[in-house]
């Protein structure tokens, strides 16, 4: 007997005699001894059954091995028992106890019942393994009979199998290839391979690529379990390593880990120095690219905190002598690189610098500085333009913090110059701001001015030295007058503007837009808005609702007190009915814009009379298409206010059925207890600016809104039925030809305050900074010339796009007796650069009738 078998002999008396520990069975011993030799299985042949012969019996039929498993199959009986016994499995010193319980349908039947066989799988770990099985006695007989042994040379594993063969990195420079092969012997399909980058995740591929080598170690296998994974790395000493995932049996195993050193790629530099100029900010420092043969490009982005705009620039070569960066870094000597932006915007602004990369890698920031940039200008007021008889008065205030002595104001009427000093007293500027001192007011009149439309234009001049940060003259917007009979004028500056909206709660940050309102008997006022668009916090559209209504009380008429559906949704203000005109499939949703409302006294109650426009949008709602005019109504009780309530409005004509956008702009005039309708032509091609207008008026009883034929319209001279009867309004251009009729949108009302009609509208191209404004003794007209208002921060560039204001209404709850107020939708606002916000402002506003 040679050494091996010999070896196998004594590893398969252990397996015994471990069965011998436990159940004491001496004679298995005795029958293992006489095993025979390497590689042959045993099994006790069943002998026939006689009355004295009570030992179980049975056979072994089948042992075999798969990866991190052997299974055997037999059969087992005691002849005492009419039940399935146990067997027991010996591997090496391990034993598992089984029931042979299985049907086999291949048995003879004489026997015994068919519910006898075993079938055993048992885990296992790789390499040789010696196994054995027996029959446990029930009853009398011998303790237990042995059915089989094998010896198995080695059992393949379960686990998956590879190995990382090797990186390379890729011409890139900034990713690294890794190549392998991995198998699991017991999977049906190729096995994911994981990548990581010095402990890090980096990707998953599958093991999947031919590899003909892998397919001939392994023939069962086949050969397609290669691997080929690109994955990201930075500069410097990296190791990477691969994971094989294991399928069924066993476990996830290392494949490898390989080490590779990257170099660095991408640009580096620093930003060495940032200083504040004359109305500039100079920035310099160096950059190189550690595997470029020449200097690169840098660029400096300047963003003012607050503001929505995008950053100003400022491009340069970094080619300047930098001796010192190429000793401490080894780049390029002509490293260093200077830059200037203008300034004209005081404030804090964030400088930060980006070196271009240069073959391989990518663009690097190289830092950023946060300065402060200070106003050398003159601060400065325009507090009214007052029109007089073939005259202006101009008054303010002004002081400049770099000088002690008083501001020199220039006010251009129509270009004309007339300089004034501002030295005179103005106590509430001195108590209003320490340092400023008592006497910087001004005033001046300027006559000889004909009837119609001067343009008035101030200069603050500049008092002190030039210094670092935004120096010279301060220009604000420039006012106008209309003088005549029916006399106005603004200043043209707005006032600081104030959000319309909720102040807390799942509407805090809506987006609406175009609102129009009406003031109610208690001083509350509601309103009325287009579209309104809210986002999930990952920018995602949360919804988009058009036509929306809020409530606000009297002292607090821009925080609305709104109600929010169960998916935290505004309210419709409307929902199209039946009789909404059809839409085409390319403007297939249904939407009523508020167009205008107009405040109805009725008892104890108010009726507000809504026109809506109706709208059939294209998906985005970017493409829509007017399909009439529908006119609703909403009661306020004032003893029952809808705070946190919806308005909703009941449809009194779901469709007018006018040829003409009857109610763009209405409201109840109280002198004729009517209410007033308007509307203005539009071309079809809105570049078409020529033919804008004109804009006609109508008008109707309260009670009878929702009935066309009780409207009556502007005939020049009377009120006539039908509305071909209605001429177009008096509304001369004057000097502004370009903007004589509204582009959108307009609004009408009763400034009570001044005691006139007053019209705001924007002009042409209706996304703009301004807003037009005329008055009118009458409803009707004749219209003076229009002025212009000028909004702040109103013209935007907002991700290399322009965005403007737009939707200008007259705010009756804002005006006094020296303001007007007017609102507007602001598409970009300084607390969400990408979403816009509707807002209120007062502007500077005097009337003089004669």
């Amino acid at each position: 007997m040679n050494s091996e078998m010999l070896s196998r002999r004594v590893c398969m008396q252990l397996v015994i005699g471990a069965l011998l520990l436990v159940m004491g069975l001496s004679s298995l011993l005795m029958l293992a001894s006489e095993t025979p030799g390497a590689g042959a299985s045993v099994a006790a042949k069943p002998p026939a059954p006689s009355a004295d012969s009570r030992t179980p019996y049975g056979e072994m039929n089948l042992a075999w091995t798969e990866p991190g498993m052997i299974g055997l199959v037999g059969w087992a009986k005691d002849p005492d028992v009419n039940r399935p016994i146990d067997v027991v499995v010996a591997i090496d010193q391990g034993l598992y106890v089984r029931t042979a319980g299985v049907y086999n349908p291949f048995l003879p039947g004489k026997y015994a019942e068919k519910f006898r066989s075993y079938l055993v799988a048992i885990p296992v770990t790789p390499g040789p393994h010696t196994m054995c099985v027996a029959a446990l006695n029930v009853g009398p007989g011998n303790p237990f009979r042995l059915l089989g042994c094998k010896v198995f040379d080695n059992v393949a594993s379960a686990d998956p199998q590879g190995n990382l063969d090797g990186l390379s990195l890729l011409p890139s420079g900034d990713r690294v290839r890794a190549t392998g092969w991995g198998l699991d012997l017991d999977a049906g399909a190729p096995i994911a391979v994981d990548l990581f980058v010095d402990g890090a995740a980096a990707g998953r591929t599958a093991a999947a690529a031919d590899r003909p080598d892998i397919g001939a170690a392994f023939p069962s296998a086949g050969s397609s379990h290669g691997f080929v994974a690109d994955v990201a790395v930075t500069a410097g000493s990296r190791q990477v390593c691969a994971v094989g995932r294991n399928v069924g049996r066993g476990g996830d195993v290392f494949l490898g880990c390989r080490g590779i050193v990257v170099p660095s790629i991408n640009p580096i530099g620093l930003i060495d120095t940032v200083s504040i100029g004359t109305n500039s900010i100079s920035i310099s420092g160096w950059a190189g690219d550690p595997d470029a043969r020449s200097p690169i490009n840098v660029v400096a982005f300047d963003h003012v905190l607050g503001s929505v705009d995008d950053p100003a620039t400022a491009a340069a070569a970094a080619n300047a002598s930098r001796p010192d960066v190429a000793a401490a870094t080894g780049l390029d000597p002509r490293a260093g690189y200077a830059m200037t932006i203008p300034v004209t915007t005081p404030g804090t602004h964030q400088v930060c610098v980006t070196a271009y990369n240069s073959g391989p890698g990518a663009d690097q920031s190289i830092g950023c500085r946060t300065v402060v940039v200070a106003d050398h200008r003159p601060i400065a007021a325009v507090d009214e333009t007052v029109p007089l008889p073939s005259a202006v008065r101009v008054s303010g205030w002004s002081f400049d913090p770099d000088s002690s002595g008083s501001v020199s104001v220039r006010i251009a009427v129509d270009g004309a110059p007339t300089t004034v000093t501002a030295n005179q007293s103005r106590p509430d500027v001195g108590a209003a701001i320490p340092g400023a001192g008592a006497n910087r007011g001004f005033e001046a009149t300027i006559g000889g001015l004909s009837p119609g439309r001067h343009s008035v234009c101030l200069t603050f001049v500049n008092m002190g030295a030039t210094g670092p940060g935004v120096n010279g003259d301060r220009t604000p917007p420039c006012g106008a007058v209309i003088v005549g009979a029916t006399a106005l004028g603004t200043t043209g500056a707005s006032g600081a503007p104030s959000p319309v909206g909720p102040a807390s709660g799942a509407l805090a940050n809506v987006d609406r837009d175009a609102g129009v309102s009406a003031v109610l008997r208690d001083g509350s006022v509601v309103w009325f808005f287009g579209d309104s668009v809210g986002h999930n916090t990952d920018g995602s559209l949360k919804y988009f609702v058009g036509g929306t209504g809020a409530w606000a009380p009297a002292g607090s008429p821009t925080i609305t007190r709104d109600a929010v559906t169960s998916s935290g949704a505004p309210y419709l203000l409307a929902t199209p009915g039946d009789d909404f005109p059809s839409c085409n499939a390319a403007r297939p949703n249904r939407v009523m814009w508020p167009l205008s409302a107009a405040m109805v006294p009725s008892g104890a109650a108010d009726r507000v009379v809504v026109y809506l426009a109706n709208m059939c949008l294209a998906p985005g709602g970017i493409d829509y298409e007017l399909r009439g005019v529908s006119v609703a109504q909403w009661t306020y009780d004032p003893s029952a206010p809808p705070v946190n309530q919806p308005v909703q409005l009941t449809m009194l004509n779901q469709n007018m059925g006018l040829a003409k956008s009857w109610g763009t702009a209405a409201f109840y005039d109280s002198a004729s207890g009517l209410v007033q309708v308007y509307q203005c032509d539009r071309p079809a091609n809105p570049l078409d600016i020529g033919n804008f207008g004109p804009c006609r008026v109508g008008r109707v009883a309260p009670d009878q809104v929702a009935d066309p034929s009780a409207y009556r319209f502007f005939n020049g001279a009377s009120w006539a039925p039908g509305e071909g009867s209605a001429v177009p309004m008096t509304m001369p251009a004057g000097a502004m030809s370009t903007t004589r009729y509204p582009a959108a949108s307009m609004t009408v009302v009763f400034d009570a305050p001044h005691g006139v009609y007053v019209m705001a509208y924007s002009p042409w191209p209706g996304f703009v900074d301004r807003a037009m404004v005329r008055i009118s003794r009458s409803p009707q007209g004749p219209w003076t010339e229009p002025v212009e208002v000028m909004f702040p921060d109103c013209l935007n560039t907002v991700g290399g796009q322009t965005k403007a204001c737009y939707a200008v209404t007259v705010q009756p709850a804002f005006s006094t007796s020296t303001q007007l107020g007017l609102g507007y939708y602001d598409q970009a606002v300084a607390a969400d650069r990408v979403r816009g916000q509707y807002m209120v402002v007062r502007v500077p506003f005097s009337v003089a009738l004669s």
